[in-house]
């Protein structure tokens, strides 16, 4: 990666940290930058191929899961898909029902994604920003223009090195 773009990604997630200050001690950041951070990326990843996903599942919802998932799976390109209607950008639409909308978006990911946010204990910390009025402008900034977490920008290896060198 160039130092250019990993210094980006890395004031970027600083940008984000600013923003929990307060209700989170520095040590309690990455509870949030982490999973936030995978799950954008997740959206960047699915984002070419969303339509297609959810107009295949529509037709196919009714065979076998194997069939269904191998289905989705080809489309995708990558061993996850997410067939919620909400994208992380969409999140943003209702902020009234952003917290419920978040988990939803977050269930409707294949089981093995789940089980990953299931790990980072993330509702925990959806609750915590909500009750502390955070969770719009956190999701917000993720979904800026500031920073591009798509493969065609970051590629994997690189998108995995982001936390070990920051």
């Amino acid at each position: 990666m160039a130092e250019q773009t990993h210094s980006q990604i890395v004031n970027f997630i600083w940008s984000i940290c600013d923003l929990l200050r307060g209700p989170y001690k520095r040590n309690e950041y990455r509870k949030v930058i982490l999973p936030l951070t995978v799950l954008r990326r997740f959206d960047c990843v699915l984002e070419p191929t969303k339509n297609e996903v959810l107009t295949t599942y529509e037709k196919l919802k009714d065979k076998p899961e194997t069939i269904l998932k191998n289905a989705l799976f080809q489309i995708t390109d990558v061993p996850f898909y997410n067939l919620s209607p909400l994208t992380f950008k969409k999140l943003l639409d209702d902020p009234n029902q952003l917290a419920a909308n978040l988990e939803g978006y977050i269930s409707g990911f294949s089981p093995a994604v789940r089980e990953i946010f299931d790990h980072f204990a993330f509702g925990i910390q959806v609750a915590k920003m909500n009750d502390k009025n955070l969770l719009f402008n956190v999701i917000r900034k993720f979904c800026s223009e500031e920073i591009d977490l798509s493969p065609r920008a970051v590629d994997n290896m690189d998108m995995g090195g982001v936390f070990g060198n920051s």
